[in-house]
């Protein structure tokens, strides 16, 4: 769900940046490295409210279903250089992106504010929470 999440803040910026700035029309390419995460996403994949991480991608489909921007998707190959591979521009991207990731995931699991919450997302239609 880390990389559902990502997308969703991703989106979340955006449609406050199109609302602050009031952008009738534009386009983004969102680039991953996980297949299933972007097919999913992109609705290319049906939805199952039985399915892991259901509420964010609902959140996401929604994100991408009102807003004026259009949202293309790109796939690339992940941990490429460690297959020994020669890395073009998106996959040095992927790398550094991925870099990042585990360094912010290792200093907040050092520094204890590393805590999850159940959050109720803005464009969920419903949220249940059992404790």
């Amino acid at each position: 769900c880390s990389e559902l999440m990502g997308i969703d803040s991703l989106l979340t910026a955006l449609e406050m940046i199109v609302k602050q700035y009031g952008i009738t029309k534009g386009a983004i390419e969102i680039v991953l490295d996980n297949r299933s995460v972007m097919n999913q996403s992109a609705d290319l994949e049906f939805l199952c409210p039985l399915q892991s991480c259901f509420d964010i991608l609902q959140d996401i489909r929604e994100r991408i279903c009102i807003s004026p921007i259009d949202i293309t998707w790109r796939w690339v190959e992940g941990h490429q250089k460690d297959k020994g591979k020669k890395l073009d521009w998106w996959a040095k991207r992927n790398e550094e992106m991925d870099k990042q990731a585990k360094e912010f995931l290792t200093a907040a699991k050092i520094q204890g504010t590393w805590r999850y919450y159940n959050l109720h997302l803005w464009y969920e239609q419903l949220s249940v929470s059992l404790d």
